[in-house]
């Protein structure tokens, strides 16, 4: 017994001088504010352990730690991304939470809202949650997801990325019950949304829509929704209005996603609700590509209730290509749309020839 509490009296003296430390520490960044910005830190890993939704007991100390009074650290997805955005550079989001089945982080319950924005690179991995795996199949998902963030109807963004924060990843996650699932906006560039399950529940067979799944705009660019390996698909669904939605940005690629329909691609899970296009580009959006020349590049874009994509006027040059539109994931089967399966008012018309037969997403 004595020994015990000579460890807990140990580790509270440890973290009890880690928090002076801390203080100390944030005295002197203000004292030296004025003095020139310092190189780069070395990459750090933040490893989430919790699925509580407080922030961080002291953000600028590049250890992720909700209570400092606790035997170790008690690490949440919003501490560490307050963690990751005090420290340059581009850091990593691992999740090791215990037991076994999904884990829900059920953002804004204790009432602090929406998560913080994304402002530097971070990569945020759900696949590093233990018994979790990505897609591995030509035709359907078979990727198990096991972190779920819930928005419970609330509104605001579930996770967004904006500014200095690109090259930022994002994947193996489902999100659902948000205003929006994910946003990318500003100045920021070549992020990658790719292995989650947006507007449905972790085994992407149910809607639990967000209002938008993945919005794209005020002059984000390069970002790939999606990819041409099976590990990249996206199931975006069930999602109020638009599953992505591209408005005032350029040269952005959706590839490789199911687009109104669950995990197997046989079954509707529409966006739209008869409101909006389950892909929309808007707003003088240029240079944008829906699919691609390559098998591994199509998206199926099926079962949902308006408009499979929509471009309106203004929005050119973009390109769509190659996609299966109202048809089940491996083309045999009808599963249309509610209207246009694709309709554009601008100069920008659909072209490409089919893909090869092959891996359909």
């Amino acid at each position: 017994m004595t020994t015990q509490m000579n460890r807990e009296v140990s580790v509270w003296t440890r973290k009890t001088r880690a928090l002076a430390a801390g203080l100390l520490v944030a005295g002197m960044m203000a004292a030296f504010s004025l003095m020139p910005t310092l190189p780069a830190h070395v990459a750090t890993t933040f490893n989430v352990n919790s699925t509580a939704d407080t922030p961080d007991a002291f953000p600028t100390s590049s250890t992720c730690d909700t209570d400092v009074f606790t035997s170790e650290n008690q690490c949440t997805l919003r501490a560490a991304i307050q963690q990751a955005n005090a420290t340059a550079g581009a850091d990593a989001i691992n999740f090791n939470i215990s037991g076994t089945g999904v884990k829900t982080i059920a953002v804004g319950a204790t009432g602090l809202g929406a998560l913080p924005k994304i402002t530097y690179p971070v990569s945020i991995n759900g696949y590093t949650q233990p018994g979790t795996s990505s897609n591995t199949l030509a035709t359907g998902d078979n990727a198990v997801l096991k972190t779920e963030l819930a928005g419970n109807g609330q509104s605001g963004t579930a996770l967004e990325i904006t500014h200095v924060s690109g090259q930022s990843v994002i994947k193996g996650l489902v999100i659902n019950r948000f205003g929006e699932g994910i946003s990318i906006d500003g100045d920021t560039a070549g992020n990658r949304i790719e292995g989650n399950f947006i507007g449905t529940v972790p085994s992407g067979t149910i809607d639990k829509g967000n209002t938008d799944g993945v919005n794209i705009f005020d002059g984000a660019s390069e970002n790939v929704i999606g990819g041409t390996t099976p590990a990249a698909c996206n199931v975006i669904s069930g999602n109020t209005f638009n599953a992505v939605f591209v408005n005032g940005a350029n040269n952005n690629l959706i590839q490789g996603n199911y687009i109104g329909t669950d995990k197997t691609g046989t079954k509707s899970l529409g966006n739209g609700k008869g409101v909006g296009a389950a892909v929309a580009i808007l707003g003088d959006s240029s240079g944008n590509t829906v699919g691609g020349t390559t098998a591994g590049a199509r998206n199926v874009i099926s079962g949902n209730e308006s408009d499979g994509i929509f471009i309106g006027s203004g929005s050119d040059p973009n390109r769509v290509l190659g996609n299966r539109i109202g048809t089940t994931a491996n083309g045999t089967a009808a599963l249309g749309n509610g209207e246009a399966g694709c309709l554009s008012q601008a100069r920008t018309t659909p072209s490409g020839t089919a893909p090869p037969r092959g891996r359909t997403p």
